[in-house]
């Protein structure tokens, strides 16, 4: 009797096996904000002007070795909008050797930073300066490059590419050369 009850109501039953959920990495679609730290509690960054309260991750050629929470943030002169001078306080991690960091996306616990001898080709006109791997598969998923500046034969001009699958998309197209007046 009950074999017909449920049948008749229209349960199925569940097929054999196990559900697996499959984590992959997320790499933001957003402009990351690349920002070499020059001191225990100063950072300068260089791309779209950061947020306050938002962190940067710095990284070694092995792992992430701190996390930096922004508290200020400054134009490096007057009028410039893609250079920032950062105040940060440290959240973990230690500064004793100066590393890289990044803000504004994602890194797992074996990013890293690949060194521009280690890396291809730029995916643009100008030479690497940095490649960062957010989620540890050696694959350079940031990747800072220093470029010829139309306007400006002695400017200084760098990119920022973000990998979106398989390939480096351009997110930001900088000029310094009117930050450094």
């Amino acid at each position: 009797m009950l074999i017909a009850v449920g049948a008749a109501s229209g349960v199925e039953a569940r097929p054999p096996g196990k559900i697996v959920r499959v984590e992959r990495p997320r790499i933001s679609r957003a402009s990351p904000v690349f920002c070499p730290v020059v001191s225990d509690d100063t950072a300068v960054c260089v791309g779209p002007e950061p947020r306050k309260a938002d962190t940067i991750i710095v990284l070694d050629e092995t792992a992430p070795v701190a996390e930096l929470r922004i508290e200020e943030i400054t134009p490096a002169t007057p009028g410039c909008t893609s250079l920032w001078n950062v105040r940060t306080t440290l959240l973990w991690g230690s500064l004793t050797r100066r590393g890289t960091g990044v803000s504004g996306m994602p890194i797992a616990r074996a990013g890293h930073v690949i060194q521009a001898s280690e890396l291809p080709s730029s995916p643009g006109a100008g030479t690497i300066a940095v490649g960062i791997d957010a989620d540890g598969d050696d694959q350079a998923d940031l990747l800072v490059t220093r470029d010829e500046c139309d306007s400006q034969p002695q400017g200084m001009c760098f990119s920022i590419y973000v990998r979106d699958r398989t390939r480096h998309r351009l997110t930001s197209a900088l000029n310094l050369q009117p930050c450094m007046q």
